[in-house]
């Protein structure tokens, strides 16, 4: 039995391999593993359909080009018996009528053999040796030896064997997790009979595993969980590296009984120091040390290599499944339950992805409301906030929108009341707000009208530039390519200062450019340039800032920190812009690092408070939202 089970919040059939789903669109809805997998399948084939037609011509209305015809290749666990290779392929005609003849099954080493040898091919010391690619996810591990074969004929490639395989379906770094968790509930709460899928246990399971990954780097770590006896309290899991090797000695046991299996089905003396050549491990598993130092141990190597990624798997897949000559093509299934089996599921993907997509276009109606209530709110500040209606007429408004969203009507509330609740909404907006808004448009006309009035501009510059600004390369002195970018800088400033704010950021570009073109500068050379660049970095993120387009002054902030971690501006200034985007924890760690390094700088308590009453608020609304949903 898996230990995994335990924590599963769904009731799980295990005989009939279905999962019931008690609240799917106000129904309980029971799925079977083949419709769980044809859904996930689904998504990715419609991400990819969409890639495409964004990227290849076929996408334009105008082209008779056809579009491209997909083969889709499913990295698998090796061994698997052909029921369940006829459940995945089911799955895969319900995720989009994909045809068995469209679709490859590849085992998990021969992906992991694919890659390993088209990276190390040319690598004389890798030629002939024997390697261990030990893979630990979150609920398996797959155990591979592999050899990479040098073809001794001209012209032709190198190939990787696969020596051997060991796979257990119940041992992946999970379990770390799950030990951690009874550890826990026995020493911290032996009294609570807390069950491992109630929202208190699984929360309890995370705060574990957030430990796990800490104690991963560190001999001892500590996390934080709340509610887990009683609500709004807080409690501290503290463990060490050793304690967590201890928990875990049957899984550390297991894993080296796996690998000295895999490593005896390919012909290798597990006492020989030198059998492996290489051992190269990858998966979340594979980054606790305990499990890496039983790798060392069991393989008697010591350097474990990192070269094989998270990502090889499916790239392998793609590789294996791409040059597969196997002629599939007249595969034809005669079995009618399975039949029956295949139509009944695509049927079903396709009515619950036509669902899935109306319940997103109402979760954006909803963001869409929800982002106006905020706007408005805001933009009393704002630069034509002196045209919105006195607060005693906007915010009992906003207020009877905001209630609305967070209202059991709103929850209850088709696809078309959503979008008729979005039109009123915005009509009375226009109506009460209507000075406002047409200010705010005239101006976005009037940035828009600017910003092709400076591109033309820039092209034609561009045409009759003589190139010695634009394109200077020459290995001028020091002084005299520092005085090309104060003359830029100071021009800029005075841009800022007229209110040209993009004339401004695009001098600013420019004097950066030319910080790019000294060369051979001392340390101290090297260090006043690096003060000039970030000055220059934190006028372009103020410029981009009044031109309210806050994804360029972030990257100019970031920038500037990358330059010096601690400037109190920047860090200010990054704060300021992530409160704008809401993206408030962000926001908050920035401005505890700037209140630490400017205790008395008066601009960051002014922007905290906003950012606590915004917390508040937040609060407020996941508490009542959260009485919603759980009573």
């Amino acid at each position: 039995e898996d230990p995994l089970d335990a924590f599963c919040p769904f009731d799980v059939q295990k005989e009939t391999g279905s999962v019931e789903i008690a609240d799917y669109n106000g129904k309980t809805q029971r799925l079977e593993a083949p419709a769980l997998l044809g859904m996930v399948l689904g998504k990715l084939g419609r991400s990819i359909d969409a890639t495409v037609s964004r990227l290849t011509p076929h996408s334009s209305s105008t082209s008779t080009t056809e579009p491209p015809k997909f083969r889709y290749a499913l990295a698998v666990p090796p061994g698997l018996s052909s029921p369940v290779k006829d459940a995945v392929l089911d799955a895969a005609y319900a995720a989009g009528g994909w045809e068995e003849a469209d679709v490859d099954l590849v085992d998990v080493p021969d992906c992991l053999a694919a890659v390993y040898g088209r990276k190390f091919a040319t690598e004389p010391e890798r030629q002939n040796k024997i390697v261990l690619v030990v893979d630990m996810g979150h609920a398996t591990t797959c155990v591979s030896v592999l050899r990479l074969q040098t073809n001794e004929e001209e012209g032709k490639e190198s190939k990787t064997e696969v020596l051997a395989c060991a796979h257990d379906t119940s041992l992946g770094a999970g379990m770390v997790d799950v030990r951690l968790w009874h550890h826990f509930t026995n020493t911290l709460f032996p009294n609570s009979n807390l069950a491992p899928n109630s929202k208190k246990g699984l929360r309890l399971l995370q705060g574990c595993r957030k430990l796990k990954h800490v104690l991963s780097m560190l001999p001892t770590g500590s996390v934080t969980v709340e509610n887990i006896v009683k609500d709004d309290t807080e409690t501290k899991l503290t463990a060490s590296a050793d304690l967590m090797t201890t928990l875990c000695e049957v899984e550390l046991t297991s894993l080296r009984s796996l690998i000295e299996r895999a490593m005896k089905e390919a012909q290798i003396d597990t006492k020989d120091d030198s059998a492996i050549g290489f051992v190269e491990v990858l998966g979340g598993g594979c980054r606790i040390p305990s499990v890496q130092e039983t790798i060392r141990m069991t393989s008697h190597h010591q350097v474990l290599s990192h070269s094989l990624d998270d990502t090889c798997i499916s790239l392998g897949a793609a590789m294996v499944g791409g040059s597969s000559n196997n002629d599939r093509t007249s595969t034809v299934i005669e079995d009618p339950a399975r039949l029956e089996r295949r139509n009944r599921l695509r049927a079903a993907e396709i009515e619950m992805a036509n669902l899935d997509d109306a319940m997103a276009k109402r979760s954006e109606a909803r963001n869409q409301l929800e982002a106006h209530v905020l706007e408005l709110r805001s933009a009393r500040h704002s630069k034509h906030g002196s045209l919105l209606p006195d607060d005693s007429i906007l915010d009992p408004f906003l207020t009877e929108v905001d209630d609305w969203i967070f209202s059991d009507e709103c929850d209850q509330a088709t696809l078309a009341e959503m979008d008729a609740k979005v039109k009123d909404v915005m009509e009375r907006s226009n109506e009460l707000c209507r000075g406002y808004l047409e200010a705010v448009q005239a101006e976005a006309r009037q940035t828009e009208k600017e910003m092709e009035e400076e591109a033309a501009k820039a092209a034609a510059e561009r045409q009759n530039d003589d190139g010695e600004e634009d394109h200077d390369n020459r290995r001028l002195p020091k002084k005299r390519r520092m005085e090309i970018v104060m003359k830029n800088k100071a021009e800029a400033n005075e841009l800022f200062q007229d209110g040209n704010y993009r004339h401004a950021a695009a001098r600013y570009a420019k004097a950066l450019s030319h910080c790019s073109k000294f060369y051979d500068l001392s340390p101290d050379d090297d260090a006043e340039v690096k003060a000039v660049q970030l000055t220059l970095h934190l006028n372009m993120a103020l410029a981009y800032t009044k031109l309210e387009q806050p994804d360029h002054a972030l990257r100019c902030c970031n920038d500037a920190l990358a330059i010096d971690e601690n400037s109190v501006k920047a860090l200010f200034r990054r704060a300021t812009i992530y409160f704008s985007k809401k993206w408030y924890d962000q926001a908050a760690q920035d401005l505890k690092k700037a209140a630490k390094l400017a205790p008395d700088d008066k601009a960051i308590p002014k922007l905290q408070a906003k950012l606590d009453r915004q917390f508040k608020i937040q609060k407020a609304k996941d508490k009542k939202l959260a009485q919603k949903m759980f009573g």
